[in-house]
């Protein structure tokens, strides 16, 4: 559902795959060592892969906070070049 707010704000659409986990581990290990700076890793990887949810008012009851609602939060990701963005992190030089 993120993806699908995302591609919508950013107009962008493409076709949705789910891919086993094993076989995307090894498309990120080869992806992370051919690109030093590639965006994904098999820890964020491992952290989607488990089923990390919770009651919806789990944060407002425990630490007190009201969280607002992606969809609303999302419209500074209108007009960003995002195919160059992505091409330039990957080759991004640090010191």
């Amino acid at each position: 559902q993120i993806t699908e707010l995302i591609m919508e704000v950013i107009q962008k659409r493409r076709a949705l795959r789910a891919w086993p986990i094993p076989y995307l581990r090894a498309l990120t290990v080869i992806l992370e060592t051919a690109f030093p700076h590639f965006p994904a890793s098999v820890f964020w990887l491992d952290y989607l892969a488990v089923n990390r949810t919770c009651a919806v008012d789990t944060v407002q009851r425990i630490f007190g906070l009201m969280p607002a609602r992606f969809a609303t939060h999302i419209d500074y990701l209108r007009g960003v070049n995002w195919y160059r963005e992505f091409l330039r992190s990957l080759f991004i030089r640090h010191a």
